[in-house]
C-alpha cells in the first residue's frame, strides 16, 4: 500500500508526522497525525519506518491510540480470550501505572527508545530491577502485539538495554535436623497447624496449592493432587482457579506415615483439608501457621516459603533425584525455573562430581 508521510517541524525537538494512504475498500483519502519528540534525524527515521511497513503490508493503518488506550485495551482483550486471569490483569494495571503516568498520552507510535532508555534509568534508581524488569516485560509484549494487529511497525522496547534480575539464592536453608524437629514438633501444634507443617515439609506445595487442597485430591492410594489454587484478590476475596501453567496441576507422592495422618483426619470430599467445610482457609493464614510452625521448633529468620525451599534443596542435594523429578513435584513450568532457583543446591553437587571423577581417574 502506497503512502506519503511528510515531516514538519513544531517547536524546539517537536515534529508532526502526517501520514496520507488511500483506503484499499472504499477508495477514500485516510489521513493521520501524530507528534513526535526528538531530533530532526529521529523523525526522519520514524517517517522512513512508516513507509517501508505500509509499503510491505505490515501496517495498514497507524494506530490513532494513546499509550494509555492501548494498554488498558491490550489487557482487557487478553482477559477476554482467556490468556490472563483477572489477578494478573490487576497485576499488569497496577504495575504499568508509573509508565502510563509518563507516557500515556503520547500516541502509540511515537514512542522513542531514547526516552524509554532514560525511563528505565530513573525507575531502577526509584523501584529497583527486580520491578523494572518485570514491567519491561509486560511492556515489550503489550508492542509485540500491536506489531501484530498491525497498529505500530515497530517495537521501541528492541532497541533499549532492558535490565535483567536474577533472584539471589537464599543464603539459609533450613537443615535436615530442623526438618526432623518440625515434624516432631508439630504433635504439640494447636488445630491442624501440624497436619498443614508435615504436608508443607513433604510436598513442597505452595501456600494458595495447600489453602486450595480439598479432601477429594488427597487419594488413599497416597498422592496428593494438585487441582487448584486460593488466590487473593485486590478485594481481599479469595477465589479458587486452576493452576496457572500445565506442570502446576500436578500429583505429589507422600510417604504411609503422612498419608496415614490425613486418613484419620480425613473430611468430606468437597471440604477443604485446611480449611471450614467448603470455606477455604486464607493464603496469608496458611503462613502464619507455618511460620507458627518455625518458632515452635525454634527456628528464626525463616518464612513460610522456606518450607518449600528446604523440600526441594534437600532432595536435590541428596544426589539421588534428578532435577526433572524435582521440577516436576514443585510445578515448575520449565526446568530452567529450577536450575535457577536451586543453583546453590546444584553448585554443591558439581563439587561432589569433581571429587567423583578424581577419585575415577586420579584413583585418589
Amino acid at each position: 500500500m502506497a503512502v506519503s508521510v511528510s515531516v514538519l517541524q513544531r517547536g524546539k525537538n517537536s515534529y508532526r508526522l502526517r501520514a496520507r494512504w488511500r483506503d484499499p475498500d472504499t477508495g477514500e483519502t485516510r489521513e493521520h497525525t501524530h507528534t513526535v519528540r526528538g531530533t530532526k534525524e529521529f523523525a526522519e527515521g520514524q517517517k522512513r519506518v512508516l513507509q517501508d511497513a505500509f509499503s510491505n503490508g505490515r501496517i495498514e493503518k497507524v494506530s490513532k491510540d494513546t499509550v494509555k488506550g492501548y494498554l488498558q485495551n491490550w489487557i482487557e482483550g487478553r482477559l477476554a480470550l482467556g490468556k490472563i486471569r483477572i489477578t494478573t490483569a490487576e497485576t499488569y494495571t497496577s504495575t504499568l501505572k508509573q509508565f502510563i503516568g509518563r507516557f500515556g498520552d503520547d500516541n502509540l507510535v511515537a514512542i522513542r527508545h531514547s526516552d524509554l532508555s532514560d525511563w528505565v534509568k530513573d525507575t531502577i534508581g526509584v523501584k529497583g530491577i527486580a520491578y523494572t524488569a518485570y514491567v519491561c516485560t509486560v511492556l515489550k509484549k503489550a508492542w509485540r502485539d500491536a506489531i501484530k494487529e498491525g497498529l505500530t511497525p515497530f517495537n521501541p522496547f528492541d532497541r533499549v538495554d532492558l535490565p535483567t534480575y536474577e533472584s539471589e539464592a537464599k543464603e539459609r536453608t533450613i537443615g535436615p535436623n530442623a526438618m526432623k524437629t518440625l515434624w516432631d514438633v508439630a504433635d504439640n501444634l494447636d488445630g491442624d497447624d501440624g497436619l498443614l507443617a508435615r504436608v508443607a515439609l513433604e510436598t513442597g506445595m505452595r501456600r494458595g496449592e495447600l489453602a486450595g487442597l480439598r479432601w477429594c485430591d488427597v487419594s488413599a492410594a497416597g498422592v496428593i493432587n494438585i487441582r487448584q489454587n486460593a488466590v487473593i484478590m485486590k478485594t481481599g476475596k479469595v477465589v479458587i482457579h486452576k493452576p496457572k501453567t500445565k506442570r502446576g496441576a500436578r500429583s505429589i507422592a507422600i510417604g504411609k506415615a503422612l498419608l496415614a495422618e490425613l486418613e484419620a483426619a480425613r473430611g468430606a470430599p468437597e471440604h477443604y483439608v485446611f480449611g471450614e467445610g467448603e470455606t477455604p482457609r486464607r493464603p496469608p493464614a496458611i503462613a502464619r501457621a507455618l511460620v507458627r510452625a518455625l518458632k515452635a521448633a525454634g527456628l528464626t529468620g525463616f518464612t513460610a516459603h522456606d518450607f518449600r525451599h528446604a523440600h526441594a534443596t534437600h532432595l536435590l542435594r541428596s544426589g539421588k533425584i534428578p532435577i526433572t523429578a524435582v521440577s516436576k513435584r514443585l510445578g515448575h513450568a520449565k526446568i530452567t525455573t529450577t536450575m535457577s532457583i536451586y543453583a546453590h543446591a546444584l553448585e554443591e553437587d558439581e563439587e561432589a562430581i569433581v571429587g567423583e571423577i578424581d577419585n575415577i581417574l586420579r584413583g585418589a
